[in-house]
């Protein structure tokens, strides 16, 4: 029963990289050199390789990013072979968690936020709400028992707590989440702090119009993958105001999910905030692994195994195919409230509340 939850949830992977640009050049006959093209005024995102100047803006605007963290803590509670419980047998289910158990794994994620406001005393970020997106309960099953397909519990997975948290701010660790917008894939965080004297300065660049967005307009990421500060660049493809995302090929690793993705309207210092990271594609690949509590080590290829087998799960990125939220729905999010029947919107106290354990 070990590593119960690390065999059956598999967190999304989301993903990073840099795309190289190569300067266009224009040799004219006569006058030697070359030349920079300049950006057009046209209202559209600008596609040209922007390099310099770029980078003073990129480094304040990273200040106002921060990377997030998500554990989850599942209490395991193992099911007696001989039982054999099915999941209609309510009474008996409630019985198996009401039992103690000493066995306990945490679930741990991370992503990368947005500070919308800071204060001396109050923070509030922005983020995907997929980063801490896990079930509240999880069943392993036995064998069928029957053709019928009822299956036995093996053993269940019920999370007590959980916790959003950050290194990157003055006196602030934990993050609540107060505002949670599932189909969006947006999640509001703050938190109160004592009174600091130079707080993390918000995002302070204006918001953009993912509708003057042109096929290879190019953008720029900010995040944290692999738990690093660190900014990618790329191009967008097949531009819709008609859908839900901005597709782009900028790649991408786990922890840039809530990303900030901006572009560059009409030439320097112009940078404008266009929608935020959200996930990359990929394909799931199921294979059959040793037990996780077994001591198999070694060459494993060339080692017989005979104990129960497992199905494990490999996500296969497909980089470059990148996908981000546009700035249109931030806002609708941000703006929206509880009574919005169009999204399914959770509003949560900032105080914290016990959650029960059953």
């Amino acid at each position: 029963m070990q590593s119960f939850i690390f065999r059956i949830l598999r967190p999304s992977v989301r993903s990073q990289g840099l795309i190289l640009g190569i300067g266009l050049f224009i040799i004219t006959g006569c006058q030697p050199g070359r030349t920079r093209p300049q950006p057009t005024s046209d209202s559209r995102y600008d596609t040209e390789v922007v390099t310099e100047g770029i980078g003073p803006l990129l480094e304040a605007t990273s200040k106002s990013i921060i990377r997030i963290n998500y554990i989850g803590t599942y209490a395991i509670y193992t099911v007696p072979l001989e039982s054999r419980i099915t999941r209609d047998q309510s009474s008996a289910l409630e019985h198996i968690l009401n039992m103690p158990t000493d066995t306990y794994e945490n679930q741990t994620s991370s992503g990368t936020g947005i500070l919308l406001k800071s204060t001396k005393d109050r923070i509030t970020v922005l983020t995907c709400a997929h980063i801490g997106n896990y079930p509240d309960t999880v069943f392993s099953y036995l064998s069928a028992d029957d053709k019928e397909g009822s299956f036995p519990i093996e053993a269940i997975a019920l999370r007590i707590k959980e916790k959003y948290y950050t290194s990157n701010l003055k006196g602030i660790a934990v993050l609540n989440p107060t505002k949670v917008d599932l189909e969006k894939d947006l999640m509001l965080l703050e938190a109160y702090r004592e009174s600091v004297d130079f707080p993390e300065p918000p995002i302070n660049i204006p918001n953009g119009n993912s509708s003057a967005l042109q096929w290879g307009s190019r953008v720029f990421i900010l995040g944290f993958p692999m738990g690093n500060l660190m900014v990618t660049d790329g191009m967008v493809s097949a531009p819709d105001p008609d859908s839900p995302y901005l597709l782009m090929d900028a790649l991408f690793n786990p922890g840039f999910s809530g990303g900030l993705v901006m572009a560059v309207r009409d030439g320097l210092p112009h940078l404008e905030w266009i929608g935020i990271a959200k996930s990359v594609s990929a394909r799931s690949m199921v294979f059959l692994k040793p037990d996780p509590g077994s001591n198999t080590t070694g060459d494993v290829p060339y080692t017989s195994y005979t104990g129960q087998p497992y199905i494990g799960t490999h996500q296969d990125i497909n980089y470059g195919v990148t996908f981000a939220i546009p700035i249109e729905t931030i806002q609708q999010f941000l703006t929206g409230s509880a009574d919005d029947e169009s999204t399914p919107i959770i509003m949560r106290s900032i105080i914290p509340k016990k959650r029960k354990d059953s």
